[in-house]
């Protein structure tokens, strides 16, 4: 079977919301999802791979391990988050709200290359908002990875790369 496959079989619907817990419990799956994030990101010299709070921390501490890199969280306002910190506000989300996103100021300088990596991507919104955190920390952003793409292919998220591992229509509407 494919990662595909795999990532569709072990998926759920639950109450309306989708259930991707489970594939971060099994260990040979979690492991290939990690592998499909960081292969296409490979040659691009990722020094930083960046996490949106909360389950994309996850996926940031284990690409950043494969990629040899460090792992940068972006934080929501109001959680815990020591020293200075640059703030942008996104766009209104699929929920239609927008949400404060933070990062420690000087953890990032214009010499590190830096993947943003999320389980999914669906308005873009966060992705935007990590975009923009990176970039006016002066560091370049090498692309960003999804586990699932729920993003309407006519929005341009001006990103120099975009990789998924499974478009969201795959895994079947919610109920």
């Amino acid at each position: 079977m494919s990662l595909q496959d795999d990532l569709v079989a072990s998926f759920s619907w639950v109450d309306g919301h989708a259930n991707i817990w489970p594939w971060f419990a099994n260990t040979d799956l979690f492991a290939a999802i990690v592998e499909g994030l960081a292969r296409p990101f490979e040659g691009d010299r990722v020094t930083r791979v960046v996490g949106n709070e909360a389950r994309a921390f996850l996926l940031a501490g284990a690409v950043a391990r494969r990629l040899n890199a460090g792992v940068v969280p972006i934080r929501k306002r109001g959680a815990l988050f020591p020293g200075e910190l640059v703030s942008t506000t996104t766009a209104a989300g699929y929920r239609g709200r927008t949400t404060d996103l933070l990062l420690q100021d000087g953890v990032l300088s214009g010499s590190d290359r830096v993947l943003i990596v999320d389980d999914r991507l669906e308005t873009g919104s966060q992705v935007k908002g990590a975009v923009s955190l990176v970039r006016e920390a002066g560091a370049h952003v090498a692309g960003v990875g999804v586990i699932v793409d729920d993003s309407d292919p006519t929005v341009d998220l001006q990103l120099p790369k975009l990789h998924s591992l499974i478009r969201a229509e795959l895994l079947g509407p919610s109920r």
